[in-house]
């Protein structure tokens, strides 16, 4: 006789199974072959062949290691070329934001191709592994958050189980941050100087922290509000801190993003009051000029890409923070009404692209392009997506979605090699530019001698 959940065996304990009946997933490892109700941490389960299959079953180690790096890549060239160029810009975090967004088109609750749900988990995954999750003793079976295509996909519940890479990329990126603000307190020159190359370090290192922070909304509201949803999890020390962890990062996202908008504002008012008032009359004046300047240099990568005479310009960037929770909420009330949550997904974005059109924030072509690409590659894997629980309510047995998952696929591809090719390009231009002018300078001071 076979062990619970086999349908085939080769003997009656649960590690000789060669299938499984429905509800059941085989899954072999070098101590057997098992059928289990949850598929173990990176995998997930096959529904059509009763197997669990790993995440990225469909690409090659070389495939998985680009998709990881890519966006690494992309922002480092673009954190570079932004320095170099001497201002920061919001390249960088339009680029996370759109990699989030199509990512988080795993969740929509619809019949995913195989390359498309491969794609997918392979922009969720990072080049930091999950070591955080390791720690969770919890039975598998009792941390599926039951709803949608989270149950479907036997997601867990707890937050570290999911953003653990992602937080571990955060302490990295904090740790850089705190080098730079050390090397600038204890660094001789002023440390309200913006030229310094102490001060530069620490914007360059604030900025990128900020940016990676703001880029990840979506995937932190989201398991933030999985976790506080399962109540009943809270039983061990793990799940305690997760449910902590939840709260704390959500707390403190709030909190820099409330900083940042009174910052922004201060400086909105001082670029407003400064055009009527020219000269600087006392040093307590000259003080708060210098102050401001540093909020400047420090706060530039939120607004320096934009229009600084309305507020809607200038504060454009709370126009992008805000499409994030709205986006992503969606995706998750929504599961029960797969054409309902496709369709606002696609209506949403149409609508926020509409809205950058008819404020036109950007001051110059580059960033321009950036956002508009983005989130029209984000609008065209939504269209996409929403073809697949239209065609399929009219059409039974529909064998076309793998490809609507190929046209998926070549939105994604295109997406993160322009703006790859774009960042490097943008760091090659920078580099170039310094060069020439260091050239000549070198001509003019041979000049000048001569």
């Amino acid at each position: 006789m076979c062990h619970t959940g086999c349908i085939m065996c080769t003997g009656p304990t649960n590690s000789e199974c060669s299938s499984c009946i429905s509800g059941y997933f085989h899954y072999s490892n070098s101590s057997g072959n098992y059928c289990l109700l949850v598929c173990p941490t990176g995998y997930k389960p096959n529904y059509k062949s009763n197997e669990c299959e790993p995440l990225l079953s469909g690409l090659s180690k070389a495939q998985e290691a680009t998709l990881q790096a890519t966006p690494v890549v992309t922002s480092a060239a673009f954190l570079a070329s932004s320095v170099i160029a001497g201002g920061l810009s919001i390249n960088l975090m339009v680029c996370l934001v759109a990699t989030e967004s199509l990512a988080n088109m795993q969740y929509l609750n619809i019949n995913h191709s195989d390359i498309a749900a491969t794609l997918y988990a392979g922009m969720s995954s990072s080049y930091v592994p999950n070591w955080i999750s390791a720690f969770n003793t919890l039975p598998e079976d009792d941390l599926i958050f039951n709803w949608g295509v989270f149950e479907k996909n036997q997601i867990s519940a707890l937050y570290l189980d999911n953003v653990g890479d992602a937080l571990t990329e955060m302490m990295i990126y904090t740790g850089f941050f705190l080098l730079a603000l050390l090397f600038t307190l204890s660094s001789k020159t002023e440390p309200l100087s913006s030229s310094s190359l102490a001060s530069k370090a620490y914007v360059t290192a604030f900025s990128n922290l900020l940016g990676n922070m703001i880029g990840k909304i979506q995937s932190q509201i989201l398991f933030a509000v999985i976790q506080i949803i399962k109540l009943n999890l809270f039983v061990d020390s793990y799940s305690r801190l997760s449910l902590f962890t939840a709260y704390l990062t959500t707390s403190i996202l709030l909190g820099v993003l409330t900083l940042c908008f009174f910052r922004l504002q201060q400086i909105f008012q001082h670029k407003k009051s400064s055009r009527d008032r020219k000269w600087i009359v006392s040093e307590d004046d000259q003080f708060k000029s210098t102050r401001i300047k540093w909020l400047e240099k420090k706060y530039e990568f939120l607004y320096g890409d934009f229009k600084s005479g309305q507020v809607n310009h200038f504060f454009f960037i709370y126009w992008i923070i805000g499409f994030n929770p709205i986006y992503i909420l969606l995706i998750f009330s929504l599961q029960g009404i797969p054409i309902m949550q496709c369709f606002s997904i696609v209506i949403f974005t149409l609508a926020y692209l509409l809205l950058s059109v008819w404020i036109k924030p950007f001051n110059s072509k580059s960033p321009a392009f950036l956002h508009f690409f983005n989130f029209s590659c984000v609008l065209a894997a939504a269209v996409l997506n929403l073809l697949q629980p239209i065609v399929n309510d009219f059409v039974k047995d529909f064998s076309g979605t793998e490809i609507l998952g190929r046209g998926i696929f070549l939105v994604i591809v295109f997406n993160t090699g322009t703006n790859a090719l774009f960042s490097l390009g943008g760091l090659v231009y920078e580099i170039y530019i310094k060069i020439k002018l260091a050239t000549s300078k070198k001509k003019k001071m041979i000049l000048k001698r001569g």
